[in-house]
């Protein structure tokens, strides 16, 4: 599951990361995007820090991506970051994507990496 979460993180916004961090209870691993995120106020950290615990207590894999300036400073503050092992951080989507799917998958990351199949240049009508 891709958690994926941009532009300023205030309070308004923890009651919705809140809600939406219920789709985790279905998953495997989950991938928090934090890359666009411009602010990370403490409520919305103290939110974050809740899913990221939940979904580790249930025995998920949890990747972050993007936890760099106030908003790496701010996870590394509540230790967030210190839950993870330092191989499940990233700066990369697309990284975090391809080790959360060899991680729940290992045979899933070396399958996406074939080129897709080519069906002509026939168009549906």
């Amino acid at each position: 599951l891709l958690f994926r979460l941009s532009g300023p993180m205030i309070f308004g916004v923890a009651k919705a990361i809140n809600r939406e961090h219920n789709a985790i209870k279905d998953c495997d691993a989950v991938v928090f995007d934090l890359s666009d995120v411009r602010h990370l106020g403490v409520t919305a950290s103290l939110a974050i820090e809740n899913a990221v615990k939940e979904a580790l207590d249930e025995g998920r894999q949890v990747f972050i991506v993007g936890a760099t300036g106030q908003t790496g400073r701010r996870l590394r503050n509540l230790k967030v970051l210190s839950l993870l092992p330092p191989n499940h951080i990233f700066e990369s989507r697309e990284e975090a994507l391809k080790y959360a799917a060899h991680a729940v998958s290992p045979g899933l990351a070396e399958r996406s990496e074939q080129p897709p199949l080519d069906y002509g240049s026939t168009a549906l009508s």
